[in-house]
């Protein structure tokens, strides 16, 4: 369906969403994802330039390089559903990369994985993501740059389980750019 004029699309059953499948549907709003989506992959919604709310079903494990990348009025992130079992499970490079962000959601998400630059942006003041709380989370990896360029962020709050069973070193670029940060809670 890459790059066609759909508005709406909800999947019922699938087990995985193929690499490019809607990139550049510049008229896609609304993806409603069920029960059973383990796999989104790589820029699977990349330039979707009018998708704005994302609600993953418990069931996803692994977000592809790039999935929602330059989703550009992508401003809800909903997380919290997503508790996957044991194996591979992570945010992939840049899977967020050029969204708008105003709300970003990890509830208690068990992916444990931000990939490179998944929060990533850009463009300067176009976002409205002022908190990031990762405290509930099981994330064990976040990598470089993963919300760089975020300038409105103020507070981040890591996850509960940080550093807590082996030693765990934030890449120093991991917030590069984010030019109004106050407040980096650890466990």
């Amino acid at each position: 369906f890459r790059g066609s004029f759909l508005q709406e699309v909800v999947f019922e059953g699938a087990k995985s969403l193929g690499n490019y499948a809607f990139k550049g549907c510049t008229e896609l709003k609304k993806v409603t994802m069920g029960e059973g989506l383990s796999k989104i992959g790589t820029e699977t919604f990349e330039g979707c330039l009018q998708l704005q709310t994302v609600e993953l079903p418990y069931s996803v494990s692994k977000i592809g390089v790039g999935a929602f990348a330059n989703c550009k009025e992508l401003t809800n992130v909903d997380l919290d559903p997503v508790k996957p079992g044991t194996g591979d499970r992570l945010i992939g490079e840049g899977a967020f990369y050029n969204c708008k962000l105003g709300n970003l959601n990890f509830g208690s998400t068990s992916l444990g994985t931000i990939g490179k630059g998944a929060f990533a942006t850009d463009m300067p003041g176009s976002d409205g993501l002022t908190q990031v709380d990762m405290s509930k989370t099981g994330f064990t990896t976040i990598e470089d740059q993963a919300f760089s360029g975020r300038s409105a962020l103020k507070t981040i709050i890591m996850p509960g389980e940080y550093g807590s069973t082996a030693a765990a070193t934030l890449p120093e670029n991991v917030f590069a750019g984010c030019i109004n940060l106050e407040r980096v809670e650890f466990p």
